[in-house]
């Protein structure tokens, strides 16, 4: 963190499916989420890809009190990790 270093989200485009690496225990929703983007495709989710964050909460999971136990990220972070998934998922669906 001190350096700035963002946190990669990795996505293999294997045309018809992609497997996108999300970092920390990304919940559920994300991959639905991702689901959503790319509705055509079979898009599998992969969590630690990068440990650090721990536990990354929706933002409904934040709204329902879910605690700091085992996170190391705030509210808001849904928005970048949504803005991630459409920029790896997107620009394969562009490809393709």
């Amino acid at each position: 963190m001190a350096r700035g270093q963002a946190i990669d989200m990795p996505c293999l485009d294997l045309g018809p499916a992609q497997i996108v690496l999300q970092p920390g225990e990304a919940f559920v929703g994300y991959q639905l989420m991702a689901q959503q983007i790319r509705p055509k495709s079979f898009v599998m989710s992969i969590g630690y890809g990068e440990c650090w964050p721990g536990y990354i909460p929706t933002a409904n999971a934040f709204k329902e009190g879910f605690g700091p136990s085992w996170r190391w990220v705030a509210p808001g972070c849904e928005q970048r990790m949504e803005a991630a998934l459409r920029r790896v998922l997107i620009a394969g669906e562009d490809e393709g």
